[in-house]
């Protein structure tokens, strides 16, 4: 390889760097201060998560998707070392149940900013992009729906 080709090697993985983690982490900095709370909780995880929650729908509900994945955890574990049907099932109704919560947080949070159902979809099956969009757009936040 010549200089060059490294060189623009190295500019185009510092893009899709950017675009990959600084994009999304500026874009939650800036949902967060549309819904008045501070930019720099969105950068501490497990409290994120809550304040998300708090913004879109009710705090209650994030400690039910808490709940729900720390109950999975342990079934997902017996089901893959002992074989067991049941814990497998269990699993993956946890699994499903947690899914439909995600949708509902997505709805909740569409809702929030004032957004329709195509924004619900486009936040279900392309979250982070969707999530890019609504921090970047003019949306204002009309509080939990």
């Amino acid at each position: 390889m010549n200089a060059v080709s490294e060189i623009s090697s190295m500019i185009t993985t510092i893009l899709i760097l950017v675009a990959c983690i600084v994009l999304p982490v500026i874009a939650n900095w800036k949902i967060f201060v549309k819904a008045g709370e501070p930019g720099w909780k969105s950068l501490i995880p497990i409290y994120y998560s809550y304040i998300h929650y708090k913004i879109a729908w009710k705090p209650f509900y994030f400690i039910v998707h808490m709940v729900i994945v720390a109950a999975a955890i342990p079934f997902a574990v017996i089901a893959v070392y002992s074989g067991s049907s049941l814990c497998l099932i269990l699993t993956l109704l946890l699994y499903v149940c947690r899914f439909i919560l995600q949708i509902l947080f997505s709805m909740k949070l569409s809702a929030a900013f004032d957004h329709g159902i195509l924004f619900t979809l486009g936040l279900i099956f392309l979250g982070p992009i969707f999530m890019i969009i609504l921090g970047f757009d003019s949306s204002e936040y009309q509080g939990p729906q």
